[in-house]
Protein backbone atom coordinates (compact mmCIF):
# COMPACT_ATOMS: atom_id res chain seq x y z
CA UNK A 1 0.00 0.00 0.00
CA UNK A 2 2.67 2.30 1.09
CA UNK A 3 4.53 1.54 -2.19
CA UNK A 4 1.64 2.24 -3.90
CA UNK A 5 1.18 5.77 -2.13
CA UNK A 6 4.76 6.72 -3.27
CA UNK A 7 4.58 5.74 -6.91
CA UNK A 8 1.17 7.66 -7.17
CA UNK A 9 2.83 10.65 -5.39
CA UNK A 10 5.65 10.84 -8.15
CA UNK A 11 3.15 10.34 -11.24
CA UNK A 12 1.30 13.08 -9.75
CA UNK A 13 4.72 14.68 -8.90
CA UNK A 14 5.57 14.54 -13.06
CA UNK A 15 2.12 15.30 -14.23
CA UNK A 16 1.67 18.92 -12.31
CA UNK A 17 5.08 19.40 -13.63
CA UNK A 18 4.37 18.77 -16.97
CA UNK A 19 1.27 20.71 -16.92
CA UNK A 20 3.10 23.72 -15.76
CA UNK A 21 5.59 23.61 -17.99
CA UNK A 22 3.54 23.19 -21.15
CA UNK A 23 1.41 26.27 -19.95
CA UNK A 24 4.66 28.34 -19.26
CA UNK A 25 5.67 30.77 -21.25
CA UNK A 26 9.10 31.92 -22.35
CA UNK A 27 10.77 34.10 -20.97
CA UNK A 28 15.01 35.43 -20.80
CA UNK A 29 16.33 32.33 -19.02
CA UNK A 30 14.96 29.99 -21.48
CA UNK A 31 15.92 32.51 -24.77
CA UNK A 32 19.27 32.12 -23.33
CA UNK A 33 19.15 28.72 -23.33
CA UNK A 34 18.64 28.15 -26.83
CA UNK A 35 20.81 31.34 -27.91
CA UNK A 36 23.62 29.64 -26.27
CA UNK A 37 22.99 26.11 -27.83
CA UNK A 38 22.60 27.75 -31.46
CA UNK A 39 26.02 29.73 -31.00
CA UNK A 40 27.77 26.23 -29.92
CA UNK A 41 26.05 25.32 -33.07
CA UNK A 42 27.90 27.84 -35.11
CA UNK A 43 31.29 28.74 -33.71
CA UNK A 44 32.05 24.88 -31.62
CA UNK A 45 32.20 23.79 -28.24
CA UNK A 46 34.78 26.27 -27.40
CA UNK A 47 32.59 29.09 -28.14
CA UNK A 48 31.00 28.12 -24.84
CA UNK A 49 32.37 31.48 -22.49
CA UNK A 50 34.39 33.62 -25.25
CA UNK A 51 31.10 34.17 -27.21
CA UNK A 52 28.39 33.78 -24.26
CA UNK A 53 29.31 36.97 -22.18
CA UNK A 54 25.96 37.36 -19.95
CA UNK A 55 24.32 34.56 -20.77
CA UNK A 56 26.07 31.28 -19.59
CA UNK A 57 28.25 31.29 -16.07
CA UNK A 58 27.55 27.96 -15.57
CA UNK A 59 30.06 25.18 -15.63
CA UNK A 60 30.11 23.45 -18.75
CA UNK A 61 27.54 20.48 -18.17
CA UNK A 62 24.48 21.78 -18.91
CA UNK A 63 25.35 23.14 -22.46
CA UNK A 64 24.79 19.67 -23.03
CA UNK A 65 21.50 20.12 -22.32
CA UNK A 66 20.59 22.20 -24.11
CA UNK A 67 22.08 21.30 -27.08
CA UNK A 68 20.28 17.90 -26.60
CA UNK A 69 17.02 20.53 -26.38
CA UNK A 70 17.97 22.36 -29.89
CA UNK A 71 18.61 18.96 -31.49
CA UNK A 72 15.14 17.76 -30.54
CA UNK A 73 13.64 21.00 -31.47
CA UNK A 74 14.76 21.00 -35.11
CA UNK A 75 14.07 17.76 -35.66
CA UNK A 76 10.38 18.44 -34.74
CA UNK A 77 10.49 15.66 -31.70
CA UNK A 78 9.57 18.42 -29.36
CA UNK A 79 9.44 22.18 -28.97
CA UNK A 80 12.78 23.87 -27.55
CA UNK A 81 10.90 25.23 -24.09
CA UNK A 82 9.76 21.34 -23.23
CA UNK A 83 12.42 19.39 -23.98
CA UNK A 84 14.67 22.05 -22.19
CA UNK A 85 12.30 21.20 -19.11
CA UNK A 86 12.22 17.48 -19.18
CA UNK A 87 15.31 17.05 -17.13
CA UNK A 88 14.43 19.94 -14.94
CA UNK A 89 10.90 18.04 -13.92
CA UNK A 90 12.58 14.40 -14.30
CA UNK A 91 14.98 16.21 -11.38
CA UNK A 92 12.29 17.04 -9.34
CA UNK A 93 10.46 13.80 -9.49
CA UNK A 94 13.51 12.10 -8.21
CA UNK A 95 13.74 14.45 -5.30
CA UNK A 96 10.50 13.05 -4.36
CA UNK A 97 11.16 9.71 -4.55
CA UNK A 98 14.83 10.67 -2.64
CA UNK A 99 13.01 12.62 0.30
CA UNK A 100 10.99 9.62 0.55
CA UNK A 101 13.81 7.25 0.63
CA UNK A 102 15.99 9.98 3.25
CA UNK A 103 13.30 10.24 5.63
CA UNK A 104 12.02 6.84 5.45
CA UNK A 105 15.59 5.35 6.75
CA UNK A 106 15.48 8.04 9.82
CA UNK A 107 12.04 7.64 10.87
CA UNK A 108 10.15 4.92 12.26
CA UNK A 109 6.90 6.16 10.76
CA UNK A 110 6.31 5.81 7.11
CA UNK A 111 3.76 8.35 6.88
CA UNK A 112 5.93 11.20 8.01
CA UNK A 113 8.02 9.92 5.10
CA UNK A 114 4.86 9.88 2.53
CA UNK A 115 3.93 13.39 3.82
CA UNK A 116 7.55 14.74 3.59
CA UNK A 117 7.75 13.92 -0.04
CA UNK A 118 4.96 15.04 -0.73
CA UNK A 119 5.83 19.04 0.71
CA UNK A 120 7.98 18.93 -1.99
CA UNK A 121 5.80 16.83 -4.72
CA UNK A 122 3.10 19.55 -4.56
CA UNK A 123 5.58 23.04 -3.57
CA UNK A 124 4.46 25.93 -5.47
CA UNK A 125 8.12 26.75 -4.76
CA UNK A 126 9.65 24.21 -7.02
CA UNK A 127 7.25 24.44 -9.83
CA UNK A 128 7.17 27.78 -10.04
CA UNK A 129 11.03 28.14 -10.21
CA UNK A 130 11.40 24.72 -12.51
CA UNK A 131 8.50 24.94 -14.59
CA UNK A 132 7.40 29.01 -15.33
CA UNK A 133 10.65 30.51 -14.66
CA UNK A 134 12.85 27.09 -16.30
CA UNK A 135 15.58 27.33 -14.03
CA UNK A 136 17.54 24.09 -13.35
CA UNK A 137 18.34 24.45 -9.44
CA UNK A 138 16.51 21.52 -9.13
CA UNK A 139 19.53 19.46 -11.34
CA UNK A 140 22.09 20.58 -8.86
CA UNK A 141 20.31 20.46 -6.12
CA UNK A 142 19.20 16.72 -6.50
CA UNK A 143 22.98 15.46 -6.95
CA UNK A 144 23.12 16.73 -3.64
CA UNK A 145 20.47 15.14 -2.31
CA UNK A 146 21.51 12.11 -4.01
CA UNK A 147 24.54 12.13 -2.48
CA UNK A 148 23.06 12.75 1.13
CA UNK A 149 21.39 9.03 0.47
CA UNK A 150 24.56 7.39 -0.31
CA UNK A 151 27.12 9.11 1.99
CA UNK A 152 26.56 6.31 4.91
CA UNK A 153 26.91 3.63 3.26
CA UNK A 154 28.88 4.57 -0.32
CA UNK A 155 31.21 7.27 0.35
CA UNK A 156 32.52 6.92 -3.45
CA UNK A 157 28.85 7.38 -5.28
CA UNK A 158 27.86 10.43 -2.81
CA UNK A 159 31.22 12.26 -3.96
CA UNK A 160 30.19 11.15 -7.34
CA UNK A 161 26.84 12.80 -6.85
CA UNK A 162 27.80 15.66 -5.34
CA UNK A 163 30.36 15.98 -8.28
CA UNK A 164 27.88 15.93 -10.76
CA UNK A 165 25.53 18.69 -8.68
CA UNK A 166 29.06 21.03 -8.35
CA UNK A 167 29.54 20.52 -12.46
CA UNK A 168 25.58 21.41 -13.37
CA UNK A 169 25.91 24.65 -10.61
CA UNK A 170 28.42 25.98 -8.62
CA UNK A 171 27.13 26.23 -5.13
CA UNK A 172 26.84 22.55 -4.36
CA UNK A 173 30.61 23.30 -3.26
CA UNK A 174 29.38 25.19 -0.20
CA UNK A 175 28.80 21.60 1.02
CA UNK A 176 31.78 20.21 0.28
CA UNK A 177 33.34 20.38 3.91
CA UNK A 178 30.41 18.87 6.14
CA UNK A 179 30.41 15.91 3.12
CA UNK A 180 34.11 15.38 3.60
CA UNK A 181 34.02 15.97 7.43
CA UNK A 182 31.64 12.46 7.39
CA UNK A 183 34.68 10.20 6.41
CA UNK A 184 36.14 8.49 9.11
CA UNK A 185 39.43 9.56 8.37
CA UNK A 186 42.17 12.58 7.01
CA UNK A 187 42.87 10.28 4.08
CA UNK A 188 39.42 9.23 3.18
CA UNK A 189 38.02 13.13 3.58
CA UNK A 190 41.01 14.16 1.20
CA UNK A 191 40.03 11.24 -1.04
CA UNK A 192 36.22 12.30 -0.97
CA UNK A 193 37.09 15.92 -1.90
CA UNK A 194 39.18 14.98 -5.06
CA UNK A 195 36.62 12.40 -6.42
CA UNK A 196 34.19 15.57 -6.39
CA UNK A 197 36.28 18.17 -7.51
CA UNK A 198 38.90 16.56 -10.15
CA UNK A 199 36.15 15.53 -12.73
CA UNK A 200 34.94 19.38 -12.55
CA UNK A 201 38.36 20.45 -13.03
CA UNK A 202 39.32 18.01 -15.91
CA UNK A 203 36.11 19.57 -17.45
CA UNK A 204 37.03 22.95 -17.33
CA UNK A 205 40.54 22.67 -18.13
CA UNK A 206 40.03 22.55 -21.93
CA UNK A 207 38.11 25.96 -21.74
CA UNK A 208 40.81 27.50 -19.26
CA UNK A 209 43.42 26.75 -22.14
CA UNK A 210 41.59 28.18 -25.37
CA UNK A 211 40.31 31.13 -23.09
CA UNK A 212 41.10 31.27 -19.77
CA UNK A 213 40.00 35.14 -19.31
CA UNK A 214 36.70 34.24 -20.12
CA UNK A 215 35.88 31.33 -18.37
CA UNK A 216 36.90 33.95 -14.43
CA UNK A 217 35.06 36.13 -16.07
CA UNK A 218 31.67 34.68 -16.85
CA UNK A 219 31.79 31.45 -14.59
CA UNK A 220 33.96 33.01 -11.59
CA UNK A 221 33.28 36.52 -11.74
CA UNK A 222 29.16 35.91 -11.77
CA UNK A 223 27.86 37.77 -8.45
CA UNK A 224 23.91 36.95 -9.28
CA UNK A 225 21.51 39.25 -9.30
CA UNK A 226 19.81 41.36 -6.11
CA UNK A 227 16.49 40.45 -6.80
CA UNK A 228 15.76 38.99 -3.15
CA UNK A 229 17.74 38.91 0.08
CA UNK A 230 18.42 41.76 2.06
CA UNK A 231 18.28 44.31 -0.62
CA UNK A 232 14.57 44.20 -0.99
CA UNK A 233 14.43 45.68 2.77
CA UNK A 234 16.82 48.13 1.71
CA UNK A 235 15.67 49.67 -1.06
CA UNK A 236 11.75 49.26 0.26
CA UNK A 237 13.16 51.61 2.94
CA UNK A 238 15.15 53.74 0.60
CA UNK A 239 13.08 54.60 -2.49
CA UNK A 240 9.58 56.22 -0.41
CA UNK A 241 12.57 58.47 1.33
CA UNK A 242 14.69 59.71 -1.17
CA UNK A 243 12.25 59.71 -4.13
CA UNK A 244 14.85 57.78 -5.98
CA UNK A 245 16.51 54.34 -7.60
CA UNK A 246 18.62 52.45 -5.27
CA UNK A 247 22.09 53.53 -7.08
CA UNK A 248 23.31 50.73 -9.21
CA UNK A 249 27.24 51.04 -8.51
CA UNK A 250 26.05 51.02 -5.05
CA UNK A 251 24.42 47.88 -5.42
CA UNK A 252 27.35 46.15 -6.79
CA UNK A 253 29.66 47.44 -3.98
CA UNK A 254 27.05 46.26 -1.98
CA UNK A 255 26.93 43.06 -3.42
CA UNK A 256 30.88 42.39 -3.09
CA UNK A 257 31.11 43.48 0.49
CA UNK A 258 27.92 40.89 1.17
CA UNK A 259 30.30 38.35 -0.52
CA UNK A 260 32.94 38.62 1.92
CA UNK A 261 30.62 38.73 5.00
CA UNK A 262 28.98 35.77 3.96
CA UNK A 263 32.45 33.90 3.39
CA UNK A 264 33.62 34.69 6.95
CA UNK A 265 30.46 33.83 8.67
CA UNK A 266 30.78 30.75 6.44
CA UNK A 267 33.95 29.14 7.46
CA UNK A 268 33.48 29.76 10.82
CA UNK A 269 29.96 27.69 11.09
CA UNK A 270 31.11 25.36 9.19
CA UNK A 271 34.16 24.94 11.97
CA UNK A 272 31.50 25.55 14.37
CA UNK A 273 28.90 22.90 13.10
CA UNK A 274 31.52 20.67 13.21
CA UNK A 275 31.46 20.14 17.33
CA UNK A 276 28.34 18.61 16.64
CA UNK A 277 26.99 16.08 14.90
CA UNK A 278 24.47 17.52 13.03
CA UNK A 279 22.88 15.59 10.11
CA UNK A 280 23.83 16.94 6.86
CA UNK A 281 20.36 18.52 5.92
CA UNK A 282 20.01 20.57 8.78
CA UNK A 283 24.04 21.61 8.08
CA UNK A 284 22.55 22.41 4.40
CA UNK A 285 19.80 24.04 5.61
CA UNK A 286 21.87 26.42 7.77
CA UNK A 287 23.85 27.28 5.20
CA UNK A 288 21.80 27.99 2.88
CA UNK A 289 19.61 30.11 4.78
CA UNK A 290 23.18 32.11 5.72
CA UNK A 291 23.82 32.47 2.44
CA UNK A 292 19.99 33.97 1.50
CA UNK A 293 20.39 36.46 4.70
CA UNK A 294 23.77 37.97 4.67
CA UNK A 295 24.63 37.41 0.68
CA UNK A 296 22.64 40.64 -1.14
CA UNK A 297 22.97 38.74 -4.61
CA UNK A 298 19.75 36.22 -4.37
CA UNK A 299 18.31 35.83 -7.89
CA UNK A 300 14.94 34.36 -7.35
CA UNK A 301 15.93 30.46 -8.46
CA UNK A 302 18.08 30.68 -5.22
CA UNK A 303 14.72 30.16 -3.01
CA UNK A 304 14.90 26.54 -4.18
CA UNK A 305 17.69 25.24 -2.75
CA UNK A 306 17.16 25.13 0.99
CA UNK A 307 14.09 23.43 0.08
CA UNK A 308 14.34 19.64 -0.26
CA UNK A 309 17.29 19.96 2.79
CA UNK A 310 14.61 21.53 4.80
CA UNK A 311 12.04 19.11 4.41
CA UNK A 312 14.94 16.49 5.55
CA UNK A 313 16.06 17.94 7.96
CA UNK A 314 12.49 18.71 9.79
CA UNK A 315 10.44 15.86 8.52
CA UNK A 316 8.59 15.37 11.72
CA UNK A 317 7.84 19.49 12.65
CA UNK A 318 6.60 20.31 9.33
CA UNK A 319 6.71 23.97 10.59
CA UNK A 320 9.75 25.64 9.21
CA UNK A 321 8.88 23.91 5.93
CA UNK A 322 5.28 25.50 5.74
CA UNK A 323 6.08 28.56 6.76
CA UNK A 324 9.47 28.81 4.58
CA UNK A 325 6.36 27.67 1.14
CA UNK A 326 3.89 30.09 2.53
CA UNK A 327 6.44 33.04 2.71
CA UNK A 328 8.65 32.08 -0.28
CA UNK A 329 5.67 31.90 -2.60
CA UNK A 330 4.00 35.08 -2.52
CA UNK A 331 7.48 36.27 -2.57
CA UNK A 332 8.08 34.94 -5.89
CA UNK A 333 4.71 35.91 -7.12
CA UNK A 334 5.56 39.66 -6.10
CA UNK A 335 9.00 39.62 -7.62
CA UNK A 336 7.68 37.76 -10.85
CA UNK A 337 4.56 40.56 -10.80
CA UNK A 338 7.17 43.30 -10.56
CA UNK A 339 9.74 42.07 -13.10
CA UNK A 340 8.69 39.45 -15.10
CA UNK A 341 4.87 39.33 -15.64
CA UNK A 342 5.02 37.34 -18.55
CA UNK A 343 6.34 34.40 -16.86
CA UNK A 344 3.12 33.71 -15.68
CA UNK A 345 0.95 31.07 -18.28
CA UNK A 346 -2.38 33.95 -17.29
CA UNK A 347 -2.70 37.87 -17.44
CA UNK A 348 -2.12 40.08 -14.69
CA UNK A 349 -3.11 43.66 -15.09
CA UNK A 350 -1.94 45.20 -11.90
CA UNK A 351 -0.92 48.81 -11.80
CA UNK A 352 2.80 49.70 -11.24
CA UNK A 353 2.04 50.83 -7.98
CA UNK A 354 0.55 47.45 -6.48
CA UNK A 355 3.23 44.77 -7.94
CA UNK A 356 6.16 46.92 -6.74
CA UNK A 357 4.17 47.04 -3.18
CA UNK A 358 4.16 43.82 -3.38
CA UNK A 359 7.55 42.94 -4.44
CA UNK A 360 9.02 45.93 -1.94
CA UNK A 361 6.19 43.75 1.40
CA UNK A 362 7.12 39.99 0.57
CA UNK A 363 10.24 40.00 -0.57
CA UNK A 364 10.66 41.85 2.62
CA UNK A 365 9.02 39.22 4.68
CA UNK A 366 11.02 36.47 2.76
CA UNK A 367 14.29 37.77 3.95
CA UNK A 368 13.15 38.08 8.02
CA UNK A 369 11.37 34.38 7.76
CA UNK A 370 15.25 33.68 6.33
CA UNK A 371 16.38 35.42 9.59
CA UNK A 372 14.10 33.92 11.78
CA UNK A 373 14.61 30.06 10.22
CA UNK A 374 18.54 30.27 10.54
CA UNK A 375 18.07 31.62 14.41
CA UNK A 376 15.85 29.10 15.18
CA UNK A 377 16.49 26.50 13.51
CA UNK A 378 20.32 26.47 14.48
CA UNK A 379 19.74 26.81 17.97
CA UNK A 380 17.41 23.78 17.24
CA UNK A 381 20.21 22.11 15.84
CA UNK A 382 23.38 22.51 18.58
CA UNK A 383 21.13 22.60 21.83
CA UNK A 384 19.24 19.60 20.78
CA UNK A 385 22.17 17.30 22.18
CA UNK A 386 25.43 17.31 23.32
CA UNK A 387 29.26 17.31 21.33
CA UNK A 388 29.39 13.50 20.20
CA UNK A 389 25.65 12.74 19.87
CA UNK A 390 24.67 9.98 17.46
CA UNK A 391 23.34 11.63 14.13
CA UNK A 392 20.42 9.15 13.85
CA UNK A 393 19.19 9.90 17.48
CA UNK A 394 19.49 13.42 16.81
CA UNK A 395 17.62 13.46 13.55
CA UNK A 396 14.74 11.94 15.59
CA UNK A 397 14.92 14.73 18.23
CA UNK A 398 14.88 17.58 15.96
CA UNK A 399 12.27 15.64 14.28
CA UNK A 400 10.00 15.04 17.07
Amino acid sequence: MLMSRIAWLLILAGVVRLCASLSARDIIDIHNYQHVAEIIHQRGMFGLYTHTPGIYPYPPVWVGFEMTALWLHWQGVLPFSLAIRLPIIIADVAMVAIIWRYVRRHTQFPQRALLAAALYALNPVSIIISCWHGQFDALPVCGVALAMLFTEHHWRRAAGALGIGIALKSFPVLLLPMFARQQPSLSRQIHFILYAILPVLFLLIPFLLADAAAVIRELFGYRGHALLGVMVPVRTIYVPLTGERFPVDMTLQVISLSAYGFLGLYGWAVWYMSRFHITLPMQATIVFLLFYVVYAGISPQYVLWVLPFMIMATANQHWPVLLYSAVSTPALIGLYLYAVADIFPFTVDLLPEYTRLAYGVFGSLWWGCCLLLLVALTRQAVTSLPPGAPVVRQFAQLSE
